[in-house]
């Protein structure tokens, strides 16, 4: 399990491995394993079969236990985005609360956020720092498609695509016949 991915679940299950508790961590991973993506980040709870007691909380930038980060692409942006939303939000509830003192609770709700979100955008950025692109369409032999694209490239020598298993046995033909004259 990556250090960099739900860092709390990971030394929680370690926590429970060093104490020879190896079924209850078992279980933690389990009831933890499915990620249940959102519009920003992922909820480790089970949202759409049982809702979310907090309202997306996490969503606005309030801490949340079963909230994570997934390293997908765009993530660090949209942190940003809401970031720098979050920001315009704090300015316009500290001139309410310059007029009217009850929205002081509320500024410090959304100051609060404000801290979360920031530390969830730089935990974004320095995820997608770490990434290393890899293209799906190399030849590299370590390219878990290469197969498939040699197979493709194969088809588009002999200048024919399979609809049918006769077309298949036609380009494997080929494909023989080509490599025992070459």
């Amino acid at each position: 399990m990556s250090d960099n991915f739900l860092p709390e679940l990971k030394r929680a299950h370690d926590k429970l491995i060093q104490l020879n508790f190896a079924d209850k961590a078992k279980s933690l991973l389990e009831r933890h394993a499915k990620l249940h993506p959102l519009g920003f980040g992922a909820c480790t709870r089970d949202v759409i079969r049982w809702g979310c007691p907090y309202v997306l909380k996490c969503q606005s930038g309030l801490p949340c236990g079963y909230f994570s980060l997934t390293g997908r692409l765009g993530e660090a942006e949209e942190a940003s985005r809401r970031l720098s939303s979050k920001r315009e939000e704090i300015i316009q509830l500290r001139k309410l609360t310059e007029m009217n003192p009850r929205f002081m609770l509320a500024l410090k709700e959304q100051e609060e956020a404000l801290i979360v979100l920031e530390a969830l955008e730089t935990d974004a950025i320095k995820a997608q720092g770490e990434k290393k692109l890899v293209s799906l369409i190399s030849d590299d032999q370590n390219n878990p498609l290469c197969r498939v694209i040699e197979r493709i490239n194969e088809q588009m020598l002999i200048g024919k695509i399979p609809k049918t298993l006769a077309d298949l046995f036609f380009i494997e033909q080929k494909r023989i016949e080509r490599n025992n004259n070459g």
